[in-house]
């Protein structure tokens, strides 16, 4: 059976705990005021006095993810236009808490979640994924290996894609004949040809505004090397007003040198429109469940794709 929930943490992550990690192998850090601010899918997040943050993996999958930042944010962050939350101390495993963790920079802003993108933060989104996606293959470990969720063919997410749907249906909601056409047509399309270094996990939490623009792109967990599309799904899911969208896409295209932009550039589009309608009916089923934030996201998401 699916579970469409938040999944339940495998360790306590306490105020406590924090405080003893810190004073064990970070005592200059250990006085610091410390504030609980965000316990998501993979990881517990503390503010860690006024300029950075404690990040806890909260369940064994997130481990890997948490290595792939500490690996590869801090060999990408001085290449790119916003900030990244680069890793400036891991954390060793101890008594009380099995895994390795970390503490990154404070980056400030509001999630795009709450504060969404204006015309020219739309503009910056598009920058951004160009650069990121322009950086050259030696930027991603040789050894690391690829994730095998996300920039994957979408054939490779059918079943839970269906999964999901399924499920929507059954709480009453549908996916619209449009929608389903998209995904089959999306599954359809010419297949990404060399790949590019994506984040991989768009939504409008991992984006902070201020002001309308974009400040920061948080949570690289999912950082791996495939289809752009995974990336450029965020085009549909925090954009709204279309012509806005159009924009960014045409800034995306003109910024973007990778093989896909260059030569295959109306198959990436309808890759990116497949997948931000899998993350749209994962956000929108999941949050039903239990999280209100998410099912918002979720809907805005599938009304931008119908637009």
């Amino acid at each position: 059976m699916t579970d469409f929930a938040t999944p339940a943490a495998e360790v306590r992550i306490t105020d406590a705990l924090v405080r003893e990690l810190l004073r064990a192998q970070k005592p200059e850090f250990a006085d610091r005021s410390l504030t609980l601010l965000a316990s998501g899918f993979d990881n517990v997040i503390y503010r860690l006095g006024e300029e950075h943050l404690v990040r806890l993996p909260r369940r064994q999958f997130a481990v890997a993810l948490a290595r792939n930042e500490t690996r590869i944010l801090p060999r990408i962050a001085a290449h790119l236009p916003q900030p990244i939350p680069a890793p400036m101390y891991t954390g060793n495993p101890q008594a009380g808490f099995p895994w390795p963790w970390s503490i990154v920079p404070w980056l400030e802003g509001t999630t795009a979640a709450d504060a969404p993108l204006n015309a020219a933060g739309a503009l910056d989104l598009a920058g951004f994924w160009g650069t990121l996606h322009n950086l050259d293959r030696s930027f991603y470990p040789t050894d690391a290996t690829l994730n095998p969720w996300r920039g994957v063919p979408l054939t490779n997410r059918v079943e839970p894609f269906e999964a999901n749907a399924a499920q929507l249906a059954t709480l009453g909601e549908p996916l619209p004949k449009r929608l389903i056409a998209l995904w089959e047509a999306a599954l359809t399309a010419q297949q990404s040809q060399a790949g590019c270094l994506i984040q991989g996990d768009p939504h409008a939490r991992n984006m902070l505004t201020r002001n309308g623009r974009l400040a920061a792109v948080l949570d690289w967990g999912d950082v791996t090397w495939g289809d752009a599309a995974s990336d450029l799904a965020s085009l549909w899911m925090l954009i709204a007003d279309q012509e806005t969208r159009r924009k960014a896409i045409a800034a995306y295209r003109t910024h973007a040198a990778h093989l896909d932009a260059s030569t295959a550039f109306d198959a990436l589009l309808l890759r990116a429109q497949g997948w931000a309608l899998l993350y749209g009916v994962l956000l929108r089923v999941t949050g039903l469940s239990d999280n209100a934030t998410h099912a918002q996201m979720g809907k805005q998401t599938l009304t931008n794709l119908l637009a």
